[in-house]
């Protein structure tokens, strides 16, 4: 059952590198490290319960095993969940504020140059009758 999932655990980190090329390569080398080290001592603790006695206490219990399978799975999953980075966006909001930036300065040109030049008086403009009909607008 521990080889299982080892295996298994093994042949998620192996796939990371093609299905998640976003998965810091510090974090993946930590977990295979993690890996390396469990294969190791399961290896050393096998070797040491094969020249043990049948008769005296065992080298390694399951209940170790199963403690440090469970810690890798964590780390595996730990991991595995970093979610895929969202794509850089261009800052188009920067152009549009420079867009609006050049129609400010051109507007308050534009203000500056109506001021210069002589407005018409009150009485030079026409007089509008107020007995005319309203303009009519068309509804939607």
């Amino acid at each position: 059952m521990y080889s299982f999932s080892f295996f298994f655990t093994l042949q998620i980190v192996k796939n990371w590198e093609t299905s998640k090329p976003w998965l810091p390569k510090k974090r993946v080398d930590e977990v295979v490290s993690e890996a390396d080290k469990l294969k190791a001592w399961l290896e050393e603790k096998e070797t040491l319960q094969k020249s043990t006695p049948a008769h005296s206490s065992p080298a390694f219990t399951s209940e170790e095993v199963y403690q440090k399978v469970l810690a890798l799975q964590n780390k595996v999953s730990s991991v595995n969940r970093i979610p895929k980075p969202k794509p850089k966006v261009e800052k188009k909001p920067a152009v549009k504020e420079e867009a609006n930036k050049e129609k400010t300065d051109s507007s308050e040109s534009a203000s500056s140059e109506s001021e210069s030049t002589e407005k018409p008086s009150e009485s030079d403009a026409p007089e509008k009758n107020n007995d005319s009909e309203p303009e009519s607008h068309d509804e939607l």
